[in-house]
C-alpha cells in the first residue's frame, strides 16, 4: 500500500534541527522543507519528536527566546511547547497540523524518533 506522501529525515546538529533528506512521490506538489534547511523545534513534527527526547538542560535555553509564530496554530509559549514535548513522549510520536505554513493549512505531519541507545561503561 502506497501512501503517496513526502517523507523527511531530520537530525539534531548542534543546537539546530536540520532536514537532511526528503523523498517525495511523483506528483506536482513537493515538500516545503528542503534538505539542509533548518526546521523549527517548536513547530515541525520531526523537530518536536527530536526535542521531546532531548535533555531539558539542552532544550530549555533553545526555547527561552522568541519563538516565531508561523501560523495561528504555532505554539509560541515555552510552557506550552514543553507540554507538547511531554505529550510526544507519552504518545511515542509527534504531529504538526497547520503549524508551519498558512498556504498549506491542511498540511499534517507525523514523526517518530529512531534512536540508538548508547551503553556507557
Amino acid at each position: 500500500m502506497a501512501f503517496e506522501e513526502t517523507c523527511y529525515l531530520t537530525r539534531l546538529a548542534g543546537e539546530i534541527v536540520r532536514s537532511i533528506d526528503m523523498v517525495s512521490p511523483d506528483t506536482p506538489w513537493r515538500g516545503i522543507v528542503t534538505p539542509g534547511g533548518n526546521v523549527y523545534s517548536h513547530a515541525t513534527a520531526g523537530a518536536k519528536a527530536i526535542m521531546a527526547f532531548t535533555r531539558n538542560d539542552f532544550v530549555d535555553p533553545l526555547l527561552s527566546g522568541l519563538l516565531p509564530s508561523l501560523t495561528a496554530q504555532t505554539l509560541t509559549i515555552m510552557g506550552s511547547v514543553l507540554q507538547g514535548y511531554a505529550h510526544v513522549r507519552d504518545q511515542g510520536c509527534s504531529t504538526s497540523v497547520g503549524e508551519i505554513d498558512n498556504v498549506l493549512r491542511s498540511t499534517k505531519s507525523v514523526s517518530a524518533v529512531l534512536a540508538q541507545q548508547l551503553n556507557e561503561s
